[in-house]
């Protein structure tokens, strides 16, 4: 007697499991997405595009970098130079002597306004880790601790060996504490020797 198993029966059967989703592919995004397009469907070559990413491109430095920012903020950025941009626009049809509509130029101009606070107006540096003056003040601080170890060793050894002892105690603990690049100088006898 064979088993007879249906093609769907096998599939019922059949455990499927799934990748979690991951970080789609490159290939797999669009232009904008990659970094490679600023805008879908823009040649890019005009003086207007061109404008659109100069700007777009200083205001991401500003904020450390695209890598830094989130797609939100990179979505107000976005907006903010479009804004930019029309705005230069207008300014300079008025600087040509033609007349623009002022009601228009205040509401992009207010709208300038509110993007730049909510993007940040300050420039945020990338952190890259301490400072020169930090080093040192590092380096200040272990050489003082490493001379208040070297005291209370001396001290905890001057009362081991007793009071007559502290001084011997104290050479031999500076003993230990100094490095190789370290010199100890000694002292000549400063009188002058008797003649027989």
């Amino acid at each position: 007697m064979e088993a007879h198993i249906e093609v769907g029966e096998v599939a019922r059967r059949k455990r499927v499991v799934r990748k979690p989703a991951a970080e789609p592919k490159s290939y797999g995004r669009s232009k904008i997405s990659n970094g490679r397009d600023l805008l879908p469907d823009i040649d890019g070559r005009s003086l207007v595009a061109r404008r659109y990413r100069d700007i777009a491109s200083a205001v991401l430095a500003d904020q450390s970098g695209a890598d830094q920012c989130s797609e939100a903020r990179k979505q107000l950025i976005r907006r903010f130079a479009a804004a930019a941009v029309l705005a230069e626009q207008m300014e300079s049809r008025l600087a040509n002597g033609e007349e623009i509509n002022i009601a228009e130029h205040a509401t992009l101009s207010s709208t300038l306004v509110r993007l730049a606070q909510r993007i940040g107006i300050d420039r945020v540096s990338k952190d890259i880790g301490p400072s020169l003056g930090d080093l040192m003040r590092i380096g200040i601080e272990e050489r003082q601790r490493e001379a208040a170890e070297a005291e209370a060793a001396a001290k905890a050894a001057g009362e081991a060996v007793g009071e007559s002892n502290a001084d011997e105690a104290a050479d031999m603990a500076a003993d230990e504490t100094l490095t190789s690049g370290d010199v100890v100088a000694s002292a000549a006898p400063s009188g002058e020797e008797e003649h027989e």
